[in-house]
């Protein structure tokens, strides 16, 4: 049973009172924190058959409060023999400036939430250290490396990174490898940095989606058409402000990566650009498109004309999270 963001301890005992045969049991709390002794009774009590227990706790300590006495209470109160002996059910917390994060080994997170290191580590398992914390991350975003980072740091699980050009060196210092990668999403990018990507994905042996947010005051980075990376299937511009016109849609076709891609999604100016790229676009399977042109009967006409214009092998429909997009697929 996954619960999440209950905050009155009471109802959450009245509710788990009924619940004698639950075996695992998934809780979150975004801005409350319970102890070891609370959790403890309402498990003694209530849920005799629980064998899974995943817990994830998060608090904003006040300012007048000590946040290191705070954290060491609550640590404290989670190593009894019931915890340690009886369930071998760990206990990790990490402070960043005031906010405490506390989690059971199930529970490491595989995306790092705060924009600092932790400030202060410690685990009820006398056998990690604050490197298990890292080892568990999979995601993380641009503002991570924005800060010194201890050179001991390794972090050797990342699949899905967001970034800045220029690279920042500790890239490559603290992400000890990137054979997990397999999703890289760019905040700003221009040609004069394409040796580095080129880097990065030669470093990437399963990268399979690049979503490029450009930058709309930019002209179009032609050099990313020519970043050749055969594992590269989908590229994927939700957020490329820049709209394509038929010309740089041909060329995208005939670059290596519009040539290896089977997914897109992109801004362009007319239909002919959509035309452009399904007829173009030899291992196109699938097209997401948010079409600029200003149309009488908006996506309705421009759906009709589609699919009189595309091979009836071609299935058109209107995208139905946006109000001027439209999903292709071959």
């Amino acid at each position: 049973m996954f619960v999440s963001h209950i905050f009155d301890l009471s109802k959450m005992v009245l509710f788990l009172e009924n619940l004698s045969n639950l075996r695992h049991l998934n809780i979150t709390f975004s801005k409350n924190m319970i102890n070891g002794y609370q959790w403890e009774q309402i498990i003694h009590n209530y849920l005799f058959k629980l064998k899974i227990f995943e817990l994830r706790m998060r608090d904003e300590i006040p300012t007048n409060q000590n946040i290191e006495d705070y954290m060491n209470q609550l640590l404290d109160s989670f190593q009894s023999s019931f915890w340690i002996n009886e369930h071998q059910w760990f206990i990790h917390c990490y402070i960043v400036d005031r906010t405490i994060r506390l989690f059971t080994s199930s529970k490491f997170p595989s995306y790092y939430p705060d924009q600092k290191l932790p400030r202060i580590w410690k685990s009820t398992n006398p056998n990690d250290n604050q490197q298990t914390l890292y080892r568990s991350i999979t995601t993380i975003n641009a503002k991570y490396f924005e800060q010194p980072i201890p050179s001991d740091i390794c972090l050797s699980q990342i699949k899905d990174i967001t970034m800045n050009f220029p690279l920042h060196d500790q890239i490559w210092s603290a992400i000890s490898n990137f054979n997990s990668l397999s999703t890289i999403n760019v905040l700003s990018y221009n040609d004069a940095y394409q040796s580095e990507l080129r880097n990065l994905f030669d470093r990437a042996p399963k990268l399979h989606y690049l979503n490029i947010n450009q930058d709309y005051s930019l002209p179009l980075q032609t050099s990313l058409f020519k970043c050749i990376k055969p594992s590269i299937h989908s590229l994927i511009c939700f957020k490329m402000n820049h709209c394509l016109n038929e010309e740089e849609c041909l060329l995208f076709c005939d670059s290596p990566l519009g040539m290896q891609c089977h997914t897109c999604s992109f801004n362009v100016t007319n239909r002919h650009c959509i035309i452009n790229l399904v007829k173009n676009m030899i291992n196109l399977q699938a097209l997401h498109i948010y079409c600029h042109e200003k149309l009488k009967g908006n996506r309705v006409e421009l759906i009709q004309w589609l699919k009189d214009d595309l091979a009836s092998t071609c299935f058109v429909t209107k995208d139905p999270d946006s109000t001027n997009g439209v999903r292709i697929w071959m």
